[in-house]
């Protein structure tokens, strides 16, 4: 009994300590779970504080500059220029002392020399500052900035040269900037700037003739200052400077790209060109600019621009230009990459049809000359089609340009236009669209001395055969473009928001072509000598039987004039050919 009394009884000794076991691993999990969480908590904290401190601009490194001293930044603005605007005013009183504020500043501690301005200055002490609470979305641009420039001047003038004032003439030193709670403060401490005369009379006053001189009694000091801020953000930016929207086959195609840099310092990058047709076969072309490769390394100058150009023939296909700069940003290190590629795949440069088309017209015997009239391109559609690479049609603005309408020498006749004349010669376009279509009709007049035959000069062309016409032949070629502006936002990579508004450009060339014209010219201006007729002598029905004879000879000859009528044939909206 006793032993087995004993053995319970250690068995219950051991369920305590089991039981004892298990208190103590769930405090000490509790221990360390509250540790972790205290640790969680002051982690959580720490970021909250920091981000409490960023957004108070602790984080901020502020650069203040003396506009007319220090160099100042081209590049990289923020918001329009603040105005600040702080004076003092001073009093004498009756008691030999002038105040300011809470402060008495006794005449014999200036030694009565009001005009010390550094006694004064030292007898005011400290600085003063100028808060002003700032527009919200001013401030979180402000406070995201890690380097934060501000350009600080002053609108007092000279009064003896009209030069504005720098900072340094009214303050002691360099003010400094703090960025906290939405507003900014100014800190700077004062000079007192005197009228330099022992005292003042009414005429300098009021501008009156009365010389009465009176003490001076009281003063007041303006500060006003205006604080213009820059971030410049290191931020690459490329965009089309010039990309036609279409081009014909084998012309040559002019591309060029323009590359924004807003780093502070020059900077050497990688670029990259990547021009193919529509089944991405890479076309050869001529590199010119900045850089004259394929795709290498450029220098672009602080605060800068680069500039790349590339030429090649037009395939027969349309074609898509890539441009690549610092494309992994890591040469130099930038954040914002969204804006150094380009790809025109969505607004290739197309492929644009050339129309060549012949027609003949006749002159006939009798005219001395014929107006014409016949459609461009066989009354095809002459199309220009523009296309944006990006951004919103300017507004107002409108598609202009001209379709131009020339003469070219004759093939047959070298050196010599066919057409006396013709119309138009140009058309203009001025339309609110981004498709232009024309449906030119062309008027010419083709002369009959052009053949070398002049009737009315008495210079006549005879033809070994007559009923076979004497052809030339006139073209007529035309071509143009249309242009019109168009907007966009520049992303400068330093804010989302914060994006400037660019213009650019789009060309589109109209279909060209060729109307070749051919002239059957009918000549014939009679024979000197003709084969003289022969005639019968004869009497016909010269019988007994024929009561009616009939008598033929050759009569004596006679001279007579034949008068040739001849005209100018004019045009007809249905011309006959």
């Amino acid at each position: 009994m006793k032993k087995c009394f004993n053995g319970k009884k250690k068995a219950g000794e051991n369920n305590s300590e089991k039981q004892s076991d298990f208190h103590n691993s769930i405090v000490k999990n509790k221990v360390i779970f509250t540790i972790v969480l205290f640790m969680v908590l002051i982690a959580v904290g720490i970021l909250l504080v920091n981000d409490y401190v960023k957004a108070q601009g602790g984080n901020i490194n502020i650069e203040v500059l003396i506009d007319g001293v220090d160099d100042i930044p081209k590049i990289g603005r923020i918001g329009e220029p603040i105005k600040l605007e702080e004076y003092i005013e001073m009093w004498h009183h009756s008691g030999g002392y002038w105040s300011y504020e809470d402060i008495k500043i006794y005449d014999t501690d200036l030694n009565f020399d009001l005009t010390d301005e550094d006694a004064l200055a030292d007898k005011i002490k400290g600085e003063f500052v100028i808060e002003r609470e700032l527009d919200s979305k001013i401030y979180e641009k402000l406070i995201k900035a890690e380097d934060l420039k501000v350009v600080c001047l002053t609108t007092l003038k000279n009064p003896v040269t009209d030069e504005y004032k720098i900072i340094y003439d009214i303050f002691y030193e360099k003010p400094s900037i703090e960025l906290k709670n939405g507003k900014i403060y100014f800190k700077g401490k004062p000079k007192l700037n005197f009228y330099k005369r022992d005292e003042i009379n009414f005429e300098y006053i009021i501008g009156d003739t009365l010389d009465i001189q009176i003490p001076a009694v009281g003063f007041r000091f303006d500060y006003p200052i205006v604080l213009t801020f820059y971030s410049p953000g290191n931020d690459l930016s490329a965009n089309f400077e010039e990309i036609p929207s279409g081009a014909v086959k084998d012309s040559e195609v002019l591309v060029s790209v323009v590359v924004n840099s807003t780093f502070e310092e020059e900077i050497k990058t990688n670029y990259e060109w990547e021009i193919t047709d529509k089944k991405g076969n890479k076309i050869n072309a001529e590199f010119l600019g900045n850089a004259s490769e394929k795709q290498g390394e450029v220098k672009i100058p602080a605060g800068g621009e680069a500039l790349f150009y590339a030429i090649f023939k037009m395939p027969e296909s349309d074609v898509r230009i890539q441009f690549k700069i610092n494309e992994n940003g890591q040469e130099p290190v930038e954040k914002y990459l969204n804006n150094n590629i380009l790809d025109s795949e969505s607004f290739a440069i197309h492929l644009v049809k050339k129309y060549e088309t012949e027609r003949t017209f006749d002159l006939p015997y009798n005219a001395l000359s014929r107006k014409i009239r016949f459609p461009l391109a066989e009354g095809e559609d002459i199309t220009a089609r523009l296309t944006k690479p990006r951004g919103e049609w300017k507004k107002g603005s409108l598609a202009t340009g001209s379709l131009n309408i020339e003469q070219k020498d004759s093939q047959i006749l070298k050196g010599i236009k066919l057409f006396k004349s013709y119309s138009p010669k140009t058309i203009g376009v001025s339309e609110n669209s981004d498709t232009i279509e024309l449906n030119p009709n062309v008027t010419a007049t083709v002369e009959r001395p052009v053949f070398g035959d002049d009737p009315l000069n008495k210079k006549w062309l005879n033809l070994p055969d007559p009923r076979k016409p004497k052809v030339l032949d006139g073209e007529f070629t035309y071509g143009g473009e249309v242009r019109r502006t168009y907007v966009y936002k520049r992303d400068t990579g330093l804010y989302d928001e914060d994006e400037i508004e660019v213009e650019g450009v789009a060309k589109a060339p109209f279909n060209p072509g060729s109307d070749r014209i051919f002239i059957n010219a009918y000549i014939y201006n009679g024979k000197k000598d003709l084969k003289p007729p022969s005639f019968e002598n004869k009497i016909e029905n010269n019988g007994n039987m024929y009561l009616q004879k009939r008598l033929l000879w050759q009569s004596e000859p006679y001279t007579f004039d034949v008068i040739r009528w001849m005209c100018h044939i004019k045009a007809t909206v249905n011309q006959v050919l």
